[in-house]
C-alpha cells in the first residue's frame, strides 16, 4: 500500500496502491502541503488502477485533491478505477464533478 508520484508532460500523476484509507490519505495530505507547489503542474491525474477499495475518508481526499486543483486553476481527472471504485464514485456523483477515464493514456490525452 502507498502513494507514488511522478510528473509527465507537466502533469502530476498520483498513483494509489491498495486500500484508499488512513495511511494513504495522510501521505497525500503531506504531499499536497510540502511538494505539490514545487512541482508546479498544469494538471493532476489520480490513477486508481491499484486501488482495491475506497473508504469515505478516501472520497473526502479525492474531493480535497479536486478542490486543490480548482484553487490552483489546473485540471483534474481520475483514471483506471476498478468497477467497484467507479461505481462508488458514480454513486456519490463525483463523475459529474470531473472526468474519469478508463486508461491513463486517455487522461493524458485529455490534457493536451
Amino acid at each position: 500500500m502507498g502513494i507514488q508520484y511522478r510528473m509527465e508532460d507537466h502533469l502530476c500523476i498520483i498513483s494509489v496502491v491498495g486500500n484508499f484509507a488512513h495511511q494513504e490519505i495522510e501521505d497525500l495530505v503531506s504531499f499536497i502541503a510540502t511538494s505539490f507547489d514545487e512541482m508546479n503542474p498544469t494538471g493532476l491525474i489520480l490513477n486508481l488502477e491499484q486501488v482495491t477499495s475506497i473508504a469515505s475518508s478516501g472520497l473526502g481526499t479525492v474531493k480535497l485533491l479536486y478542490n486543490t486543483a480548482l484553487q490552483k486553476q489546473i485540471g483534474f481527472a481520475i483514471c483506471q478505477p476498478s468497477t467497484l471504485v467507479s461505481n462508488i464514485l458514480k454513486t456519490v456523483s463525483m463523475d459529474q464533478m470531473f472526468p474519469i477515464f478508463q486508461t491513463e493514456t486517455e487522461a493524458l490525452e485529455h490534457f493536451k
